[in-house]
Order: structure tokens, then C-alpha cells, then sequence
């Protein structure tokens, strides 16, 4: 994070384009904000899109904008973003949703400095400083064709890589410290802190919604803290408690190997049994964590939901 922090001080002061990649939750628009603000482009605007939440014809009109009459229902002249922005920064997150016939028509902006509303004919030029970020992995997108190649190498001259927070344990604690803060101050209370068992919690959850979620979890416990000053884990979820006490959806036993006698054992059988139990074993810690959520149960298996009912229901006829 230290390494990050520099590459910000250092790009902040240029029009480079700059490519932010992390896992949903790490503060990718955070690193954004952070650049613009050091810039000389901070008393601009700062105009972030999310591409995955527009369809793509949407996209393009909220970017480019249009003039009246360029289709239906567009009674007047539009000014779009890339226009409203310029002079400023725009972070175009989750550019690894932008359809490819957009990503096209956004390279040549790249390329030009100008744009055109749909339905114009006027070239206007724009000063824009470009942020793209993503959670998905543009470098395979691009050698497979579903993102375009030569507007990957524009968008990312210069890279930056934001570990998630499982990645980052010495980082947990502070964080989870400062929200406390954060909170304090928010909700009027004078909790200091974190109970030992809570701290190891904290350390070793995987944190699949990376700062976001321990953000939100923190903001939880700091709503329902009525007494005292150190946080315990009673007020974790219970997700995030069972997750621990079960590794992460693991084996909690090995099953009892059968025990060999002068007739011996029926190979077949025996294995079949063992792999039923450990079978029912990790399906029945899933549906724990998840709450009885079978769909989430599954998801955290990596398989489909009529694969855990089937596998589910397999197992339970087998154990009665």
C-alpha cells in the first residue's frame, strides 16, 4: 500500500492514463478521488461511470451526449459527461463492461481529444484526465477478444494493482480501529477498541467484500454497541464467527476409518461411506454459514444449485 501511495504522488501530477485494478470493495474509487485531488485538476470536476450499471446504448448517449432530434424522445440538446468533465478527471469504472462497439468509438476520443454528440457533426474538443478501473482481469479479456487490445495499451500506461484485504493483514486492525474512530464520533460513543478473540476474528476472516465490508461490519457493531468499551464477538455476524470456527467451510473430523476384523472389510463400501461423510459433512457447514441459503451455500462450493440439492439430498437419504 506504501508502494501505491508513491505511484499516486508521482501520476498525480500528470494527464497519464492510469489503469486500477482490484477486487470489488478494495477502494479502487478511492485511489481515483486520491489522484484527482492532488492534481491540478482538483478544483474541477471529478465525473465518475459506472459501466456495468448503464446498458450500452444509454452509455454512449450519457457520454457523448446528443443534439435534438437524434433519435426518439430526444426533444433537446444534451451536453454528456466526457463534455461536463473536461478540465477535470473522469474515472470510467468497471471499463471491462463497456460493449466493444463503444470501446471503439471511446479509443478514438483517445486517440483525437474530441468528441461528437450523437446525431452532430461538430468535432469538440474535451481535456479530459482518464481513470479506468476493474475487477475483472482486462489483460485475459483482451487476449480473448472480448476487450480490444489497442485500447487496453492506452488505458493502462500506467497500472495499478490493489491487493485485497486478505492479502493485507497487518492492515486489518488499523483499519478496523480507524472506523471505530470514524464511528465514535458519528454516533456519539466511546468504545476504544477490540476484545483479543474479536482482533483474531478480525485477522483471520477472508473478507470476501474486502474494506467495504469490514467498513459495514464495523458500522454494525458500532450501531448495536449499547455497553462498555471494547468490542467482542458476539456482535460479529454470524457468517463471519462460523467461517472461522469451521475454516472456512471445512472438514471438521476426519470420519472413523472401520475397524478391521478376521473377515475383513468390504473395501467398496467402506470408501463409500468415508466420502459420503465428508460429502455431507462440507455441504452441511455451507448451508451453516449461508443460514440455510442453499444458493449461497452453493456459491461458496463453486457449484451450481441443483448440483448442492442434488448432492445434498443424496447424502441425507444415505445417512437415514
Amino acid at each position: 500500500m506504501t508502494d501505491i501511495f508513491r505511484v499516486i504522488e508521482n501520476v498525480a501530477g500528470h494527464n497519464t492514463n492510469i489503469l486500477i485494478q482490484g477486487e470489488s470493495g478494495t477502494g479502487k474509487e478511492l485511489i481515483a478521488r486520491a489522484i484527482h485531488k492532488q492534481s491540478n485538476r482538483q478544483s474541477k470536476h471529478f465525473v465518475d461511470v459506472n459501466c456495468a450499471a448503464i446498458p450500452g446504448t444509454l452509455l454512449e448517449s450519457e457520454l457523448f451526449g446528443y443534439e435534438a432530434g437524434a433519435f426518439t424522445d430526444a426533444r433537446k440538446r444534451k451536453v454528456g459527461l466526457l463534455e461536463y468533465a473536461s478540465g477535470g478527471t473522469m474515472l470510467l469504472d468497471e471499463i471491462g463492461d463497456m460493449s466493444i462497439q463503444l470501446q471503439a468509438k471511446f479509443l478514438r476520443v483517445l486517440e483525437d481529444g474530441y468528441i461528437r454528440r450523437l446525431g452532430g457533426t461538430e468535432n469538440i474538443p474535451i481535456d479530459v484526465r482518464f481513470i479506468f478501473s476493474t475487477n475483472k482481469d482486462i489483460t485475459q479479456m483482451a487476449a480473448e477478444g472480448s476487450f480490444r487490445e489497442d485500447l487496453f495499451y492506452r488505458i493502462s500506461v500506467v497500472p495499478i494493482l490493489i491487493p485485497s484485504l486478505r492479502e493485507r493483514p497487518d492492515d486489518i486492525i488499523l483499519l478496523a480501529r480507524y472506523y471505530v474512530d470514524e464511528f465514535n464520533k458519528k454516533f456519539m460513543k466511546r468504545v476504544k477498541g477490540f476484545s483479543g478473540e474479536a482482533e483474531h476474528i478480525l485477522k483471520n476472516y477472508s473478507w470476501p467484500g474486502n474494506v467495504r465490508e469490514l467498513k459495514n461490519i464495523i458500522e454494525r457493531v458500532m450501531i448495536l454497541k449499547r455497553t462498555g468499551t471494547t468490542i467482542t464477538p458476539d456482535l460479529f455476524p454470524v457468517e463471519m464467527k462460523s467461517s472461522i470456527n469451521h475454516g472456512h467451510v471445512g472438514i471438521q473430523m476426519i470420519p472413523s476409518i472401520p475397524r478391521f476384523s478376521s473377515e475383513g472389510v468390504n473395501y467398496e463400501e467402506a470408501t463409500a461411506k468415508i466420502i459420503r461423510d465428508i460429502k455431507n459433512r462440507i455441504l452441511n457447514n455451507a448451508l451453516e454459514v449461508s443460514r440455510g441459503n442453499k444458493t449461497k451455500a452453493a456459491k461458496m462450493l463453486n457449484i451450481s444449485r441443483y448440483k448442492f440439492i442434488r448432492e445434498f439430498n443424496k447424502t441425507a437419504n444415505h445417512s437415514k
